[in-house]
């Protein structure tokens, strides 16, 4: 947390889980009183963040990586390259010198998946469960001119291309509206209104939007239905 990496509300409450901190030497590692004692980190694995000494970015996902969830983990890896705060050589380094560590299976997907353009946790937890249902994994970032400005652009978070047909998939959440920095001084009714605007102008480019939920990701079988419902093609194998 004090690094600011992506995270699920659920993992926030942190109650029943043991404290982990670097050990001076081997000898002490072990976990006694809540508190879990790992192996001693090299100097170029600690940073300061928030006023603590903590374990590097890199190193910081690649601990999580091979405790989470697939789409958790890919959420974590992609808000550190998105925000900086690691390379990817430096996560491939770590995976790749731990050939027999703990869930170092999940870590490797994790590096051959990661991608720093992802700008939310939703968005790429959208993306894991794409993958893990063996869909096509959709383009991030993606451009598209804008017909009222000519020379300007906008975005989709993600797309697909069916065929002939596109497919933006946008994740609505109720941070969009309620967030202050999100709202940057717009009313809730004014982003849904720009947010209208703007799926009008792609659907003037012959763009198909579907719009998902939270809950809809979560929700194994109805994301699996919603993904069939707009023809989303399978990934090649």
């Amino acid at each position: 947390m004090a690094l600011g990496l992506s995270m699920t509300y659920a993992r926030h409450d942190f109650e029943g889980l043991p404290i982990e901190i670097a050990a001076p030497s081997e000898a002490h590692c072990g976990e006694r009183n809540g508190i879990r004692m790992l192996p001693r980190l090299g100097s170029d694995a600690i940073w300061r963040a928030s006023g603590l000494l903590v374990a590097s970015p890199a190193q910081t996902v690649f601990d999580c990586v091979r405790c989470l969830p697939f789409d958790e983990s890919l959420a974590m890896a992609d808000s550190a390259l998105h925000m900086r705060l690691m390379e990817a050589g430096e996560f491939a380094g770590l995976v790749v010198g731990a050939t027999r560590a703990r869930g170092i299976r999940n870590a490797r997907r994790v590096l051959a998946c990661m991608d720093g353009r992802a700008e939310s946790g939703g968005e790429s937890m959208v993306r894991a469960r794409m993958i893990e249902l063996g869909y096509k994994e959709p383009e991030l970032q993606v451009e598209f001119p804008n017909p009222l400005e000519p020379g300007h652009t906008y975005r989709a978070d993600m797309l697909i291309r069916c065929g002939e047909r596109l497919v933006v998939i946008e994740l609505d959440g109720k941070c969009k509206y309620e967030d202050p920095e999100m709202l940057v001084g717009r009313t809730p009714l004014r982003v849904l209104l720009d947010e209208r605007q703007r799926e009008a102008l792609l659907t003037s480019h012959g763009v198909e939007v579907m719009r998902l939920r939270y809950e809809d990701v979560m929700d194994e079988r109805r994301f699996k239905r919603l993904m069939d419902a707009y023809r989303i093609p399978r990934a090649a194998r």
